[in-house]
Parts: structure tokens; C-alpha cells; sequence
């Protein structure tokens, strides 16, 4: 069985160094890694702040943007959606509605 690794008491986690110098180049920060014993590249702190910049304006609220109706393909799932309607709203107001689609339709055809 392999020796267990003991964390050294200087054991540091680089991406909250990063965080700690906000203000600070890329460059900047690498050299004072370098200073304090940390191997670290200007890559690695640029992804750092991307991914803490992309992470912190994110909410669990639902969607901002509203989703896009699909097209009906079939004449089988056009017959299916207007029960459901006439089922939601009253068979009475959706033969309104569907009445009132169709002055629309034959007045445009009339032109």
C-alpha cells in the first residue's frame, strides 16, 4: 500500500491566491507566486477570474428568456392541441375563437 500524502502546512489553494490580488496583473500575480513557492502561469490566473466572473452572476431562477413555441407537425398533433384548448377554455369560447380565425382568414383571402 502506498504512503498516505500528509498536506504540508503550507499547502496553499491557487486559485484563492488569485482571488486574493484582484487589482494585480496576471504577470504580477505569477511573480509573487513565484516568491511565496507557488508554480503557476499568466494562463492559469486569466482562467481563474473568467471562471469567477461567469460563476457569479449566475441565478437559480428560472429562464430570462421565454421558450420557442414549436411548429405542429402533423395533422394528427394540430387536432390533439385545439381539444386541449377547447378542453382549457370551454368548447363555446374556443368555437368563438377558432369563428373569429376564420373571418380573419377569409377576409385576407377576399383581397
Amino acid at each position: 500500500m502506498a504512503a498516505k500524502k500528509t498536506p504540508s502546512p503550507k499547502a496553499v489553494n491557487k486559485a484563492a491566491f488569485v482571488r486574493l490580488y484582484p487589482n494585480l496583473t496576471a504577470r504580477q500575480i505569477v511573480a509573487k507566486a513565484k516568491e511565496q513557492g507557488i508554480k503557476m502561469g499568466e494562463p492559469y490566473v486569466y482562467n481563474v477570474r473568467a471562471y469567477g466572473k461567469k460563476r457569479h452572476g449566475r441565478r437559480a431562477a428560472g429562464r430570462r428568456t421565454p421558450s420557442v413555441a414549436r411548429p405542429i407537425t402533423t395533422p394528427a398533433a394540430a387536432e390533439d392541441l385545439l381539444k386541449a384548448v377547447a378542453a382549457e377554455i370551454g368548447l363555446g369560447q374556443a368555437l368563438d375563437v377558432l369563428q373569429a380565425e376564420r373571418e380573419k382568414v377569409q377576409s385576407v383571402l377576399r383581397r
